[in-house]
């Protein structure tokens, strides 16, 4: 009776735990579409097209040379532009996976970056690490995300309330990295930055994400009135006369960063000239109190021992002159 009691507990155990890793364990991509593995390598050759393209012409060429070097991509992993858009529209329908990727790509272009000799203090500028003597990161959600163009899936936005680490003169600046993956259609994402001052006041800055690059809102507190809060938000218009076109925004890199000012030279010579201000005072009164140069007594004086200079022939030697 004992040995099948403990039987039957071990089987339970069994059971929970391989019901637990069931639920623990995430379902696989099926195989007729692209495998993240696979996808992360495509998409990633697939910015680079879009990079060169950029770099090799701009307008209409832009457009030839980015459908160019699109199609070498396709052949280099032997697949056709419909497995591809059949693909991309099941990581369209699973966000967290096309998210997870973009994470990692994120990762591969910063490598890349400072393998070709970029400093990694600029890649990793103002990161989540923090504090870097006057300047930090506030930026608090995480640093990459997955826009749509169905709500609510294509805002994100931000709020940060001021607190005793800011200072009147700050400047705030919203940096991230945009990357498209389209079908079809414009690139007409938009990001704002705005400040509440003390007073109430408020100061913005809007710009148009059209393609893929970095970008970067200031705001600076100019009239030195405070900070009482910072907020944004970047957002990606839903699209209207074709809903089965596919486009998608990833930001990654994302940051806020808040700056204090700097003093200027001349701000610390005018304090160095105010504390030694005090110190000349005396010099300046014993200069007072003294004749100057010009002044009627130090003229008569002069003139009185000028003449008991007996006068010198024109052409003979100053015998005075010791």
């Amino acid at each position: 009776m004992m040995v099948k009691t403990n039987r039957l507990y071990i089987l339970h155990g069994c059971m929970f735990l391989f019901l637990m890793a069931c639920l623990g364990c995430k379902p696989s991509v099926p195989s007729e579409y692209i495998q993240p593995g696979d996808m992360e390598d495509l998409l990633y050759d697939y910015h680079l097209a879009d990079a060169m393209a950029m770099n090799q012409a701009s307008g209409l060429d832009m457009s030839y040379y980015r459908m160019l070097y699109r199609e070498a991509v396709l052949k280099k992993y032997g697949i056709t532009q419909a497995e591809l858009d059949s693909s991309l529209a099941y990581y369209y329908r699973n966000t967290e996976r096309l998210k997870d990727i973009y994470a990692r790509l994120s990762k591969r272009f910063s490598e890349e970056a400072v393998a070709l000799g970029a400093s990694a203090n600029d890649i990793n500028l103002y990161s989540s690490e923090g504090i870097k003597g006057d300047t930090a990161n506030v930026w608090v959600s995480g640093r990459t995300t997955i826009l749509l163009p169905q709500a609510p899936d294509n805002l994100i936005s931000f709020a940060v309330p001021a607190d005793t680490a800011y200072h009147a003169g700050d400047k705030m600046m919203l940096n991230f990295d945009a990357q498209y993956v389209i079908q079809d259609g414009s690139r007409d994402a938009v990001a704002m930055l705005a400040i509440r001052f003390g007073n109430d006041s408020v100061a913005k800055q809007l710009m148009h994400i059209a393609s893929n690059t970095h970008y970067s809102l200031q705001l600076t507190d100019k009239e030195r009135l405070g900070i009482k809060e910072v907020r944004g938000f970047v957002a990606l218009p839903p699209m209207v006369n074709n809903k089965s076109t596919m486009k998608v925004l990833c930001l990654y890199q994302l940051k806020l960063v808040r700056m204090h000012e700097i003093a200027k030279p001349e701000d610390t010579d005018s304090i160095k000239q105010a504390a030694q201000e005090p110190s000349r005072l005396p010099r300046q009164k014993e200069k007072d109190d003294s004749v100057s140069a010009d002044s009627p007594a130090r003229v008569d004086s002069a003139a009185k021992a000028m003449k008991n200079v007996p006068p010198r022939p024109i052409g003979q030697p100053n015998t005075n002159k010791k």
